[in-house]
């Protein structure tokens, strides 16, 4: 990131909620887990083929040529693969978030965030919550 870059994502952690931000800080999260899992599986992939391909070839001149060859830079640098965020991803990961709010109990706010914090049960009856501002 650039300067320019950086000094939004500053500007941005003073103007936007907290809980926004900490559902955005969650979906790059899944999104980076994912990625990850998409790498390896692209990279066990890559290897499986390599593999087949040098056991298909044969014990010839070609077969130490294509050895050469595989060793020899992609097109393709590693550090572009990435995974494309397309409907089906950006699916995953909203039911992912979904999952992990489910089944997280409780989030680590700082306290400089918390004005109020209200801990009830709830028997029988209603409640209602005035604002007096």
């Amino acid at each position: 990131l650039n300067e320019d870059e950086l000094r939004e994502l500053d500007d941005m952690e003073l103007r936007l909620e907290y809980d926004t931000l900490y559902t955005f800080r969650q979906l790059a999260k899944i999104y980076i887990e994912k990625d990850q899992m998409f790498f390896q599986s692209y990279q066990q992939e890559q290897q499986k083929q390599q593999q087949e391909t040098q056991a298909s070839s044969g014990g010839g001149w070609f077969s130490s040529l294509n050895k050469v060859w595989s060793f020899l830079p992609s097109s393709t640098q590693m550090s572009d693969i990435s995974l494309e965020l397309t409907p089906d991803v950006w699916k995953q990961i909203y039911e992912d978030l979904a999952e992990k709010e489910q089944t997280t109990v409780s989030v680590n706010t700082p306290k400089d965030y918390i004005r109020n914090r209200i801990t009830f049960t709830l028997e029988t009856g209603s409640i209602e919550i005035h604002d007096s501002d």
